[in-house]
């Protein structure tokens, strides 16, 4: 099977990231990795899960989720990633007969499947967070 890939030139042409990417900047892509999970009360779709900030002279993330601060590294990962987005190519009728479907010449070797492929990005970096969150306190606490 062949299934057409294109490669998106530009950025307003990109689906929103899956959740567990983040976009530094305009051109880098890292996923990010917990190690654990997270446990929430109430409905957070759409809500952010915390600030994300990487030190420039370091190059160190850290991740502040609620009152739990998580020290991670940046790691190149060993085979890239490509983010892909699926298109569907809607097929033509013809006016004339609701039974005869015309199928544009570039996708009549598609015709089963009837999609293609964006390539939205390629990730080559990822940031883990693989040690137990710190406990941040409050300042007013600590006296």
């Amino acid at each position: 099977m062949i299934i057409p890939l294109d490669i998106t030139q530009s950025a307003r042409d990109y689906p929103p990231l899956p959740p567990h990417l983040i976009s530094l900047g305009s051109d880098e892509v890292l996923i990010v990795e917990l190690q654990g999970s997270l446990t929430t009360q109430g409905d957070t779709s759409g809500q952010p899960v915390g600030t994300l900030v990487i030190d420039s002279q370091t190059n160190k993330p850290t991740l502040k989720i609620g009152h739990h601060l998580l020290e991670g590294t940046i790691q190149n990962l060993p085979k890239p990633y490509a983010v892909l987005a699926r298109s569907s190519h809607p097929s033509i009728q013809v006016a004339d007969d609701p039974d005869l479907v015309v199928v544009p010449a570039p996708l009549a070797q598609h015709r089963k499947n009837n999609a293609s492929y964006n390539v939205i990005t390629i990730v080559k970096k990822k940031i883990v967070f693989a040690n137990r969150p710190v406990p941040i306190v409050p300042t007013s606490m600590k006296s």
